[in-house]
């Protein structure tokens, strides 16, 4: 018995050296792709990747992907697959599989294992989303198109559309005589497309259902028709020397431009924007301060007792070195834009660096093509002490001369109007907001007219603290006009 034992023990002993050890690598079914079959269109992407639930902690393999057809279908090295052209392919994962228990085996039949996917490519029939909308004018003037793509088709150019609107009386003629197709490559941006163009007839929206004759697929458009849109225009006006005081102008030959807002939110109001300063050779001349010879009762930037004033001064140069000019231009192209929005035409006396208009011409032209006048400046002291407006004095003597009288009241109640609505829109004001100064620009004015200071040498002029400004502006000429 005993013997018996030991010749087991031994067999068994000598089979353990003769049989091989069974592979690391069991249950190859368990490492997978995560789709055997996919589809997708032409031109666009998909993803595979490896589902390994069965590979032991710390072993590893590499993968390397592969296409058997890339005119149909692309595939990089990290699954990432691309339709290229309609048809079949199959994407293949190769795995090289090494344990960790037999790094140097490396070629062995049972450390490659290969996993495909079988991928189909679809034509592909589109539209940009942006073009899922259009809208065309009623007048059916302008041809509205939008491009379609059929990817591919061996027989793109050939393809038949089929193009379905849902209310052809608002399109010119229908289907038939008003919609179209055209096929070709535009501005390099629009490959290989075909365009739909469409005109309008009647108010309203209308569906546009297009189908493809391969793979009868369709598209669904709505196109949004209405009025031609009212838009801005703009004329240009000059002095005119028969005018009112013409005579006492002394620089007139430049011109301004006189915007008309869109005729459906026209208030028929229009206001005279006057940027001041800008006026190349403006020191050199002097004009009459006040239009009947009689001298100047407050003193300013012009000393009381004067009869003559600076036809247009230079201005004041802000601490960064920018000059009063640029920096009313600026906040005035802003109020102009507000104001045409809002429904207001708009006189810009200037718009460039430059314009042959000294201070009573600009007058002039706002007296002759505009209901008010608002001239935009910066008070030389730099305190940043406020807005405030220049008020007609209380003085009898200049609250008599014309055209003074006739208007003094007017004046000083668009200005009160004015600093109402930049103090309602959180700007600074200085004091009570006026200040009492008898101007060339309110002694020659009949329409209602102020200078607004809106700050002074020490303010924030950045386009942030200007779009601000422009908007109290607004404000308050909506106060006087609303």
């Amino acid at each position: 018995m005993k013997r018996s034992l030991r010749y087991l023990i031994l067999f068994l002993f000598l089979l353990g050296i003769f049989v091989p050890a069974l592979p690391s690598v069991t249950a190859k079914a368990e490492i997978r792709l995560n789709q055997s079959t996919k589809s997708i269109y032409v031109g666009k992407y998909g993803k595979l990747r490896i589902v390994d639930t069965e590979t032991a902690a710390g072993d590893s393999y590499t993968v390397t992907w592969s296409s058997s057809d890339r005119d149909i279908v692309k595939v990089s090295q990290k699954g990432t697959i691309k339709g290229i052209a309609a048809g079949t392919a199959t994407v293949t994962a190769t795995l090289k599989h090494v344990p960790p228990s037999d790094p140097d085996v490396t070629s062995d039949s049972w450390h490659t294992m290969v996993l495909t996917c079988t991928v189909t490519v679809k034509p592909r029939f589109y539209t940009k989303d942006t073009y899922t909308t259009k809208t065309l004018n009623v007048s059916g003037d302008t041809w509205t198109w939008i491009p379609f793509y059929f990817l591919g088709a061996a027989n793109e150019k050939d393809l038949d559309l089929f193009c379905q609107i849902s209310d052809e009386s608002m399109i010119p003629g229908g289907s038939g005589t008003y919609v179209s197709w055209k096929w070709g490559d535009w501005y390099g941006k629009y490959k290989n497309c075909r365009r739909l163009y469409l005109k309008g007839k009647a108010e309203g929206e209308i569906r546009v259902n297009v189908r493809n004759s391969v793979t009868n697929e369709v598209i669904n458009l709505k196109a949004t028709v209405h009025a031609p849109e009212e838009k801005v225009t703009s004329e240009k006006v000059s002095f005119n020397t028969n005018w009112t005081y013409a005579g006492n102008s002394k620089i007139h030959s430049g011109t301004s431009t006189l915007y008309h807002a869109a005729p459906a939110s026209s208030k028929g109001i229009t206001v005279c924007i006057n940027a001041g300063h800008g006026t190349s050779g403006g020191t050199s001349y002097q004009t009459l301060c006040h239009p009947d010879g009689s001298p100047k009762i407050v003193s300013g930037s012009t000393s009381a007792g004067s009869t003559y004033a600076t036809a247009i001064a230079v201005g004041r140069t802000f601490s960064n070195g920018t000059p009063e000019r640029d920096a009313t231009l600026s906040l005035a192209l802003l109020l102009k834009d507000r104001l045409l929005n809002a429904g207001y035409d708009v006189l810009m006396i200037r718009e460039t660096d430059d314009v042959q208009l000294d201070n009573i011409a600009r007058t002039l032209m706002a007296n002759n093509y505009a209901d008010c006048h608002i001239a935009l400046h910066y008070d030389s002291t730099k305190s940043d002490k406020g807005a405030f407006f220049l008020s007609v004095p209380n003085v009898a003597s200049y609250r008599n001369m014309e055209p003074v009288k006739s208007h003094w009241q007017e004046h000083n109640a668009l200005g009160r109007a004015v600093i109402s609505g930049m103090q309602d829109s959180g700007i600074k004001i200085f004091g009570n907001g006026e200040m009492p100064m008898d101007l060339t620009q309110t002694s020659y004015s009949t329409v209602p007219s102020i200078d607004l200071e809106v700050g002074d040498g020490g303010s924030d002029i950045s386009k942030a603290a200007q779009t601000k400004l422009a908007d109290g502006i607004l404000a308050g000429i909506r106060n006087y006009y609303p």
